[in-house]
């Protein structure tokens, strides 16, 4: 069975490629053409945010790839929850900060769902195609509820997730019988 190292460089390596199908799809659409004449050197705004917004879809196809093994004791575990920790502090510190509740509502709701692995056996729920499905799905559906419409902002992050879960449970075995 493969260990985290092999499953984090799985899930960073099949995002890689599916960027880089991706771009070649793009580009045998539309030609690349680079006007000069208008190159400033300061990078843009939107340059820096798409750069961002790459960097954080890698991160969540390394996430992706080392959550199902968060239901026994691993370092993908305690990456895991260390990182929750952080969060739910962070959540309860703005809720003291700005006084608003929905800080401390996604706070429990955070806690809640931080012991969701815990409750079945390894290799169980987590290492399930459908859990692989559902999993990364609040990345998707948050932007729509709050933005109440059909918005597909959180697209990448979902698909970046996606592919992450997917290569572990190919890694196990889990996702197409070998």
């Amino acid at each position: 069975m493969a260990g985290f190292a092999e499953h984090a460089r799985a899930g960073v390596r099949s995002y890689g490629v599916f960027v880089l199908a991706a771009v070649a799809l793009w580009l045998a659409r539309e030609p690349l053409t680079v006007d000069t004449s208008t190159y400033t050197l300061p990078i843009s705004d939107e340059l820096w945010r798409t750069a961002l917004s790459c960097a954080l879809c890698f991160a969540l196809a390394f996430v992706g790839a080392a959550f199902p093994d968060t239901d026994i004791k691993s370092r993908s575990q305690m990456l895991f929850y260390r990182a929750l920790f952080v969060a739910d502090a962070a959540l309860i510190m703005l809720y003291f900060s700005r006084d608003a509740v929905i800080y401390l509502q996604a706070a429990a709701f955070l806690g809640v769902a931080a012991m969701a692995p815990l409750l079945g056996k390894h290799r169980g729920w987590t290492h399930s195609p459908l859990a692989m499905l559902t999993v990364p799905s609040p990345l998707l559906l948050l932007p729509m509820l709050t933005a109440n419409a059909l918005v597909w902002v959180g697209l990448p992050y979902y698909i970046a997730a996606l592919i992450g879960y997917a290569s572990h449970l190919h890694k196990d075995g889990m996702l197409f019988r070998r």
